[in-house]
């Protein structure tokens, strides 16, 4: 009876054997295909592959996400069928420009009470805002807090100043009264555009005295008549353009060596004789007929007045 006890405990002990090994062995071919997780098995072909991950330095930082508390809430966004179509927008040069923007009571007054006072202001601020893209946009502000103007308003001041800026520096960087400066706003459409903008009616200031200067008189004392030659040869050269003291006064000026502003009170009563005498003046300047003629158009009295010179 005791042998056949050592005998079942020895096929115990080899069947107990037996199971571990082959336990041993299935657990290894197991783990070439499954992962263990939590107590639950995954298979490994669903691990994602490591060149798939994405890299830490593409991850963005969390710094860079927006908090939660500045994202808009849902009902403050408009609806999308709210918003106008594109093609239903202006293009950017479609929109029109101001018109009557200083037509209020209260720029009227800051107007009425110094005009001179925002025209500086406005060529101050523009000039501040030279090398900016868009000097009207840069230098309305200035002149909203210089002069308490309306920003409106202002813009039409800064405009003028702007206009003058990109197409007549040349003629007028040296003195904005200078003939030629105004010659040159006015071709370019400054003053128009200033005007409508504004909604003042168009003022023509007189120029007055401007040979009367060392330089200028100098060069009249020492030879008048070439002065006259001058400028009715250079008036004649300029007889098919719209503006003939615009065209004609730098001629004069390298002919004589004027100052542009004589020399555009010399090329103003050419031009004058031109338009209503040619008729009368053009056998002879000198004939009774043309200087009566000029005489009745205001061609002598304009020239007078420009030039500053006593009358013949």
């Amino acid at each position: 009876m005791r042998k056949m006890i050592v005998i079942a405990a020895l096929a115990a002990v080899g069947l107990l054997a037996v199971s571990c090994g082959g336990g041993g062995g299935e657990d290894k071919d197991m783990k070439g295909t499954e992962e263990t997780t939590g107590g639950e098995t995954t298979p490994t072909d669903d691990v994602l592959p490591t060149d798939d991950v994405l890299p830490t330095d593409d991850v963005l930082p969390t710094d860079d996400v927006l908090p939660v508390d500045d994202v808009p809430p849902a009902d403050d966004v408009p609806p999308v069928e709210d918003l106008p179509p594109v093609e239903d927008l202006p293009p950017v040069e479609d929109v029109p420009a101001p018109v009557d923007a200083c037509q209020n009571d209260a720029d009227l007054a800051i107007v009425a009470a110094g005009a001179d006072a925002i025209s500086a202001s406005a060529k101050e601020c523009g000039m501040k805002c030279l090398a900016e893209p868009d000097i009207v946009g840069c230098a309305t502000p200035c002149v909203v807090d210089a002069t308490g103007l309306s920003a409106g308003c202002s813009a039409c001041y800064v405009g003028m100043i702007a206009c003058t800026i990109q197409n007549c520096i040349a003629e007028c960087v040296a003195d904005a009264s200078d003939p030629a400066c105004l010659a040159c706003q006015e071709e370019k459409g400054c003053y128009a555009a200033f005007y409508e903008c504004s909604g003042f009616e168009p003022t023509v200031e007189p120029v007055v005295d401007q040979c009367i200067n060392e330089a200028d008189m100098a060069i009249l004392q020492a030879d008048t008549q070439k002065v006259k030659d001058s400028a009715k040869d250079c008036g004649m050269k300029c007889l098919a353009e719209t503006d003939i003291p615009a065209c004609a006064t730098p001629c004069v000026v390298d002919a004589t060596g004027l100052s542009s502003g004589c020399s555009g009170c010399w090329v103003g009563i050419i031009a004058c004789t031109i338009t209503n005498c040619i008729a009368e003046c053009v056998a002879d300047a000198e004939a009774p007929a043309c200087k009566e003629c000029q005489d009745a158009k205001g061609c002598s009295e304009t020239f007078y007045t420009c030039s500053g010179l006593p009358q013949e």
